[in-house]
């Protein structure tokens, strides 16, 4: 499992939202940025397409600044400056726990059906799921290392067994899958076509069968982080979205279909959107490195 990231990112519209980092390769991308409150007054909730550690503010380089900052300025000023330094800091994981706490039992809400958990061992997961994402989420506050594979493998086992283990993290290994038909799930339970058990299993299966048919590598002419770059990976996820679509409606009735191609296209002119505002802002300032980033589908 990859790490999250919280980190500052873009600015198009209203709202103000957080950036987080998670999985890998070009459908399930690296990054995915959100603004926690206060942090951003316009920003777009986006997934990075290549994201730099660099750019992140780790918690020592935020130190070094304010150390830097501060040789001559009063103690009354410093004092100050560290309580401020502290309130942002409890503001952010009070956020971070907040969101998380939201997000997670929504992501693996589909995932847990097909593990057959009893109820008391489905609460314990989820309650360490979510502490586990807590602490590999990376702010201006903490480095988002949180425990390694093994550790976090025996810390479920702990909870659900070493045989639901090795079932747990196969179907984990398809996260990024299952979270894209709960957000279909939801988006379709809005319109009032919510998905029944068996479109679940069988649109699940699409989206996975799908992203094995594309290939996901960066051509070897294309240099991670540019413009190019980005681009080839939206166009990559338009490709595997109208496929997506085009297969379920074998599985969909004719209204969710369109809902989900209405879903999808929205999603598709917010990409383009964003990577016009990308091109705009390189052209204007060709040393800008802010981080090139997406709109998430997260609705």
């Amino acid at each position: 499992m990859k790490r999250k990231s919280i980190f500052l990112s873009l600015a198009l519209s209203a709202g103000a939202i957080v950036a987080v980092v998670y999985g890998t390769g070009l459908l399930r991308p690296q990054g995915a940025v959100k603004y926690p409150p206060g942090e951003a007054s316009q920003a777009h909730q986006a997934e990075s397409a290549e994201p730099d550690a660099s750019s992140v503010n780790s918690p020592q380089s935020s130190q070094d600044d304010i150390r830097a900052n501060s040789d001559d300025e009063s103690p009354a000023v410093n004092e100050a400056r560290r309580n401020s330094n502290m309130a942002d800091e409890e503001a952010t994981a009070k956020w971070v726990r907040e969101d998380l706490t939201r997000e997670v039992p929504e992501d693996y809400s589909l995932l847990l059906k097909h593990l057959g958990l009893t109820l008391s061992e489905e609460e314990s997961l989820l309650q360490f799921l979510i502490e586990d994402e807590i602490a590999r989420t990376r702010t201006r506050y903490s480095d988002g290392i949180g425990m390694d594979e093994h550790e976090r493998s025996a810390r479920i086992a702990e909870i659900i067994g070493d045989a639901k283990l090795q079932q747990f993290l196969a179907l984990e290994n398809n996260l990024g899958e299952y979270k894209e038909v709960q957000y279909v799930q939801s988006a379709l339970q809005e319109k009032g076509v919510p998905l029944t058990d068996t479109q679940q299993d069988r649109l699940l299966k699409i989206v996975i069968d799908t992203r094995e048919q594309i290939d996901t590598n960066l051509p070897a002419h294309l240099k991670p982080g540019s413009m190019e770059a980005l681009e080839h990976r939206l166009n990559q996820i338009d490709e595997n979205d109208r496929l997506v679509v085009e297969l379920a409606s074998s599985v969909l009735s004719v209204k969710q279909v369109e809902y989900v191609f209405e879903r999808n296209q929205a999603h598709s002119y917010r990409r383009a959107d964003i990577l016009e505002w990308h091109k705009q802002r390189r052209a204007d300032n060709p040393d800008d490195d802010l981080p090139l980033s997406y709109p998430a589908k997260r609705d």
